[in-house]
């Protein structure tokens, strides 16, 4: 079921949106600020049990994310 389900998410927008024609607006919004509110949720989800307030003050999960941050900078 998991590969069926994969072959058919993968499969389906070259199915529903045709070679030549233009891909809709909603669409082409969805591609441009998806991908960065899926991130944000992430980063979100992640620090929700973070205490900041006590021992050891988020300062692992700060490092982390400014790890990240930069070699997603300096990288890309």
């Amino acid at each position: 079921m998991v590969i069926l389900g994969t072959v058919i998410t993968r499969a389906l927008p070259f199915l529903i949106f045709k070679e030549g024609q233009e891909t809709p607006k909603i669409v082409q919004y969805l591609g441009k600020y998806l991908p960065g509110a899926v991130f944000a949720m992430l980063v979100v989800y992640c620090l929700k049990g973070v205490s900041f307030i006590s021992t050891p003050f988020g300062i692992p999960e700060i490092i982390g994310i400014a790890a990240t941050t930069i070699l997603h900078l300096w990288k890309r």
